[in-house]
């Protein structure tokens, strides 16, 4: 057995073992070791073709990621830096930081919602006495039916008329037509209604009015009277969401009230003469 060879063949066995000559063994060997010399040459070559095509898709890849990073880099837009912006740099805010609110404009905010609550206050209570007055007519119409056909029954009890007696089912009758229209319309319950809404606008009229005289006189900062614009949006949305509905005639009746008889509004004269004299405004000067 030569020392090349890492196993043993079966065929040189075969030879060894029934005492060929050492030419014939020698040929063996030599066939057998050229083909082992053969694969090798072909297990080398494949090695090197495989590592040739790996190196060649490695570069590739890198190739094709060297220009998707350049394309991104070419789309986003770079951010100048303090030397390139100069002295604007210095005025401009931080990234993160959070611009105050102004004033005036919360103020502007809080005074059209401050007119439409004084609006809708009033529009309520105008709604409320209109329903009021329609239950007190109403009432009013009940209690004439009933009397009238009481007379007339005690006018068929006393007397045989006819007219009375068809008089007396009429009026019945219209007694309850009116009953039924007082029942189904229920004009107490509405004006109740209406007047809790006035109550809850009257609060928020209040509040967005003392707001404005904190906002004037600089009592708050912008960020708390932001919290308290909507704190008091919130408030506003929930009555909102529980009032009934108004009617056009209840707003122009309000429209009327707030515009020329002016109420709810008094002239500091006014004012002073229900006050102490120690808190009059005219005893100031």
């Amino acid at each position: 057995m030569l020392p090349w060879l890492s196993e043993r063949d079966p065929v040189l066995d075969a030879l060894l073992q029934k005492g060929a000559s050492s030419a014939l063994r020698e040929r063996v060997c030599g066939a057998t070791r050229g083909a082992s010399e053969r694969e090798q040459r072909f297990v080398q070559e494949n090695m090197g073709k495989r590592a040739t095509l790996k190196a060649d898709k490695d570069t590739e890849e890198s190739n094709v990621s060297t220009k998707t990073e350049s394309t991104t880099a070419a789309i986003v837009p770079a951010t100048p830096d303090a030397e390139e912006l100069g002295p604007a740099a210095e005025k401009m805010p931080p990234k993160d930081a959070v611009v105050p609110a102004n004033l005036n404009t919360i103020e502007d905010q809080v005074r059209q919602r401050y007119l439409s609550v004084v609006y809708t206050h009033k529009t309520h209570e105008k709604d409320a006495d209109i329903c009021t007055s329609h239950s007190r007519l109403l009432k009013l119409a009940q209690s004439v039916a009933s009397t009238i056909t009481a007379g007339g029954a005690i006018l068929v009890v006393v007397g045989d008329n006819q007219v009375a007696k068809v008089l007396t089912a009429i009026i019945s009758l219209v007694a309850a037509l009116v009953s039924a229209v007082a029942r189904s319309m229920d004009f107490d319950g509405r004006a109740y209604e209406h007047r809790s809404a006035a109550t809850g606008f009257w609060e928020l009229r209040q509040a967005y009015e003392s707001l404005l005289v904190d906002i004037h006189e600089k009592f708050v900062s912008s960020d708390v009277a932001r919290t308290k614009r909507d704190e008091l949006f919130a408030k506003e949305a929930a009555v909102n969401k529980k009032a009934p509905r108004t009617t056009s005639r209840a707003y122009v009746m309000a429209q009327e009230a707030l515009k020329y008889k002016e109420e709810y509004t008094s002239s500091p004269e006014e004012i002073d003469i229900h006050l102490p004299p120690s808190l009059r405004k005219a005893n100031r000067k």
